[in-house]
């Protein structure tokens, strides 16, 4: 059953990526880098201009250290900052959030929870790259409550 789960999961994605996104170049789909809180491997998936899923799978350094993943549905506004080369949007989103790992404060070894993101994101005028900066407040809930506060820099490149 999870095997069926995850091909299924495999399938939609390789279907979404063939959505057109902004990026010059590339398509779709970006895989990269983020540096932070969270700090490991970052993507985004456009499903046209202005929306996109973006997610990590990365290691957190506070406290004893453990495995976090996010994903967040993004909407993109274009008109907030203008720049002469390239696009320049700021974003918002909300999403999830899991941990996995040894935390002060906490009895339990995971953690199911929303997150609300906003971020800028530079997207290069003609190579299929951008950078990111976002900051994202986390409420976890299941089976503890508590509060994170996430963010990082990051860059992906775009296939």
């Amino acid at each position: 059953m999870k095997k069926k789960i995850a091909i299924g999961i495999l399938l939609l994605g390789v279907s979404l990526a063939h959505g057109k996104g902004p990026v010059k170049g590339g398509g779709g789909f970006g895989l990269g880098l983020i540096a932070g809180e969270p700090t490991g491997l970052s993507w985004k998936l456009w499903n046209g201009k202005e929306r996109a899923w973006a997610g990590a799978m990365a290691w957190s350094f506070n406290d004893a250290g453990y495995l976090r993943l996010h994903a967040d549905h993004l909407w993109h506004d274009y008109k907030l900052l203008e720049v002469e080369r390239g696009q320049l949007p700021v974003y918002f989103g909300i999403g999830g959030t899991l941990w996995s790992g040894e935390r002060a404060h906490y009895d339990k070894h995971f953690n199911l929870g929303v997150r609300g993101v906003a971020g800028l994101e530079y997207i290069f005028p003609q190579a299929p790259v951008d950078l990111f900066l976002e900051l994202a407040p986390a409420l976890n809930l299941v089976p503890e409550t508590g509060f994170d506060m996430q963010g990082g820099i990051g860059v992906r490149i775009f296939f």
